[in-house]
This record gives C-alpha cells, sequence and structure tokens, in this order.
C-alpha cells in the first residue's frame, strides 16, 4: 500500500509529460533538437580518435579551441540513474521523455 501514492505520483507525471508534447507522444512527431545533431558533428573527432586508437581522448580541438570531451562525448559508466534513464529513454518519445524524468528527479528530491 506504500507504494501506490508514489506509482499514482508516476502516473499523474507521465500525463502531464505527456501532455506538453502531444504530437511527440501522440502523434509520433519529433522534436527538431539542432543542439543534438550538432553534437554528432562536435564529437566526431572523438569518434575517430577512438576507432583508431581504442582508446577515449580526453580532449578535443573540434570545439571552442579545445574542450574536455567528456562535455561532447559522455562516459560510458552505468549507474543506477542512467540505467533508469536508459530504461525511460527507450519507453517514451524523445522530449517528453527529459520533462519526466525532471519530473521524478523534483519528485525525488522532494521526498
Amino acid at each position: 500500500m506504500a507504494a501506490l501514492p508514489h506509482g499514482l505520483a508516476l502516473a499523474v507525471m507521465l500525463l502531464a509529460a505527456s501532455l506538453v508534447f502531444p504530437p511527440v507522444m501522440f502523434e509520433g512527431k519529433e522534436l527538431n533538437q539542432d543542439d543534438i545533431r550538432n553534437n554528432i558533428g562536435m564529437a566526431k573527432e572523438t569518434r575517430d580518435v577512438f576507432k583508431q586508437t581504442g582508446e577515449k581522448p580526453h580532449w578535443t580541438n573540434s570545439m571552442f579551441g579545445g574542450m574536455p570531451t567528456i562535455q561532447i562525448a559522455g562516459v560510458d559508466i552505468m549507474t543506477g540513474p542512467r540505467a533508469v534513464w536508459k530504461v525511460v529513454h527507450k519507453s517514451i518519445p524523445k522530449g517528453v521523455d527529459t520533462v519526466f524524468m525532471a519530473m521524478i528527479s523534483a519528485y525525488i528530491l522532494g521526498l
């Protein structure tokens, strides 16, 4: 019974996140995210170096005259929150998943 209020809260948050982007959630449309598309190009140098050497570089010169690669290529460390994010990301359309995860995070912090 103690899980019922939390499950209800998650359902309400999912509904609210879905209503923020109805074309994405209910019509299968996709948000045009220029920052994501640009990131693919900025991380190309990092991917190329990894393919050639098998090691991920810690620095790239392809963005702003130099930047740590963790800012654009991320890391492959699996943590609890990242595992939850991967499940949510595969289950809910892009955009809606981000709003839903933000709501979950705020809910957990509020608890």
